[in-house]
């Protein structure tokens, strides 16, 4: 399973940007999703959860799609923990 790590989770911050733009509008004018790529990999290297599904992502043959959807669900979390 070849993925780019980076590439997927910028896509799921793009994704997810509107919804944490909308719930935290002065944070969201100040920060620029770009900077956040970095410390969102960072989590997904620190989560168990995301780890254990990863390798049975791998385990099982899982095609990109799945492997974005995983990624897209903790990119998603991390932003509500985030602030």
């Amino acid at each position: 399973m070849n993925i780019n790590l980076q590439e997927e989770v910028r896509r799921a911050l793009k994704v997810e940007w509107p919804t944490f733009a909308a719930s935290h509008p002065r944070l969201a004018a100040v920060l620029d999703e770009t900077v956040l790529v970095e410390p969102a990999i960072q989590s997904l290297a620190d989560d168990v959860e995301y780890v254990e599904a990863m390798q049975t992502a791998a385990a099982v043959g899982a095609g990109g799609e799945i492997v974005a959807d995983i990624i897209l669900r903790h990119v998603r979390q991390w932003l509500r923990r985030l602030v």
